[in-house]
């Protein structure tokens, strides 16, 4: 146990015999020293006195609202400076020769962008689960689609394992150049979540 320091003006007030005990001869005077040993005892229990911080509750990480940023407002311009413009699904399918998407699910919004290599145009799609979540599909050159892919994982999204579609082969008749084309899916769904739906529902046609 710690040894206690006490002054020694407070020590000779309580000590029998003292001085200071002679001369405490009011109800008062004997008040105040019982006030100076309980305050003085309080002190010492108090420094001895661990501090206790109590548990915080625990923060559940995994559970997280839908966010509400629209990657189709976020990724105009491109990387490549092309901006995306909006389509019908038939102005769509027409332009791209087939458009990606998930087949079952409505589709809200279409949107373009040219290819810098002179393949046909990056298409993504977004549309809406019966929950009210968006996914988006998109399909495209490999590199536009990777830059595409990129921004929005950077946003928070999960990105589907992507996928080869049919190529393009761009240049001259006798001399083509073959363009590979690639597709995937995001969402703010789970990894494994996002991989089923697009196993199950992805389409490119």
């Amino acid at each position: 146990m710690a040894n206690v320091v006490v002054a020694p003006a407070l020590m000779a007030a309580l000590l029998p015999g003292s001085d200071a005990e002679a001369s405490v001869t009011t109800p008062d005077a004997a008040t105040l020293v019982t006030d100076r040993a309980t305050r003085l005892a309080r002190a010492v229990a108090t420094r001895m006195t661990p501090r206790v911080v109590g548990q915080r509750p625990a923060v559940n990480y995994a559970v997280r609202p839908f966010p509400t940023m629209d990657p189709m407002s976020e990724l105009s311009p491109s990387t490549s400076g092309i901006g995306w413009q909006n389509a019908s699904y038939q102005e769509a399918r027409q332009e791209a020769g087939a458009l990606a998407h998930l087949e079952g699910i409505p589709i809200s919004t279409v949107r373009l962008q040219t290819s810098t290599n002179g393949a046909r145009p990056t298409s993504m799609v977004r549309q809406v689960l019966p929950d009210g979540q968006a996914v988006w599909v998109i399909e495209g050159a490999e590199s536009e689609v990777q830059d595409v892919a990129r921004l929005m994982e950077a946003s928070g999204l999960t990105i589907a394992l992507t996928r080869r579609t049919a190529p393009d082969y761009v240049g001259p008749a006798d001399d083509p150049v073959r363009s590979l084309r690639m597709v995937t899916v995001a969402s703010y769904m789970p990894y494994d979540s996002l991989q089923t739906l697009a196993g199950a529902r992805l389409r490119v046609n």
